[in-house]
């Protein structure tokens, strides 16, 4: 096949061949312009090889965890997803691994393509011999470099209720929806979003946005969520009791009353107290907020009323 550059120039050629055909010196005129054409058309599909696009990889994997044992998804390399994946301890990821383009890897001093040219990272998964040793899945290069011509790969794991959850990523996305089991997340520079999680939340990202709507939960539980420049936004259930502490030395945007107290010199510079719901501090939800420059949001989420006519 043909791009539509290659054709436009063979189509030219031919037209202006044509058009010389009526005077004089045909034989010459036609070999030249058989040369050209043969050149423009090669150089097409160089090109048109060089520029194709990298193959996906996917896979997936299921497995039988032990009772509670623990889970710990770390993908330095793209991002995570992680869903509900019911009430047995059986644990199931996919992945799609994107290996580099051909275009991005330019040959060797003696003249042959790199070595890893249409590598594509993996996922490996090791399973914990006892109840009390976490399962790890992990991502990585199969030639175990991290190259930088554009390899990638995401995750996506259904994670059992009961077993905790720990997953760490570079600047990938981490998005949790619905899963039923304590929760940690951290990110150098990625963003966290989590959803319906029905547990402690532990999320930190040191340049990312941290965005979480928490639901009611049983009592005591303790929720942190901690930045050093990105975002923090809370949706907060309409009836969940809370006990709040938030600080940040930047803004807060918040449709409740906060107890803001200043800090001189320190960072962050100010700490605001919250309290939600009930006012028994024994079974109130204790939930921490940490931002140094980052703003702090914090909204009531209220629930939809369809109308009826």
């Amino acid at each position: 096949m043909f791009s539509v550059p290659a054709l436009l120039v063979r189509s030219k050629m031919l037209r202006f061949c044509f058009s010389v055909l009526r005077g004089s010196a045909v034989s010459v005129v036609l070999f030249f312009c058989s040369a050209v054409l043969v050149a423009t058309t090669d150089a097409a599909l160089a090109s048109d090889a060089n520029t194709a696009a990298p193959q996906l990889i996917r896979a997936k994997k299921t497995v039988q965890l032990k009772p509670g044992q623990a889970i710990v998804i770390e993908n330095t390399l793209g991002d995570v997803y992680l869903r509900y994946g019911g009430p047995r301890s059986i644990f199931d990821f996919q992945s799609v691994a994107q290996g580099s383009s051909p275009s991005s890897h330019k040959p060797s001093e003696g003249g042959t393509a790199s070595k890893h040219a249409n590598a594509a990272p993996s996922a490996t998964l090791t399973i914990g011999k006892t109840a009390t040793e976490a399962s790890t899945l992990r991502a990585s290069m199969k030639t175990g470099e991290l190259s930088e011509n554009g390899e990638r790969i995401d995750i996506t794991a259904f994670i059992p209720s009961g077993h905790p959850v720990s997953v760490i990523t570079q600047n990938g996305v981490i998005e949790v929806r619905n899963v039923r089991s304590p929760l940690t997340a951290r990110s150098a520079s990625g963003a966290i979003k989590v959803r319906g999680v029905q547990g402690a939340i532990d999320a930190e990202s040191a340049g990312g946005d941290i965005d979480v709507a928490l639901e009611t939960a049983p009592s005591a539980i303790q929720h942190c969520f901690s930045s050093q420049a990105g975002q923090i936004t809370l949706s907060l259930a309409a009836n969940i009791d809370a006990s709040i502490e938030a600080s940040t030395s930047a803004l807060f945007g918040t449709e409740f009353s906060l107890e803001v107290t200043e800090l001189p010199g320190q960072e962050p510079n100010k700490i605001a107290q919250l309290k939600l719901g009930k006012q028994d501090s024994a079974a109130l939800n204790q939930i921490k907020v940490m931002n140094k420059r980052g703003e702090i949001r914090l909204f009531r989420r209220r629930d939809f009323n369809a109308v009826v006519e």
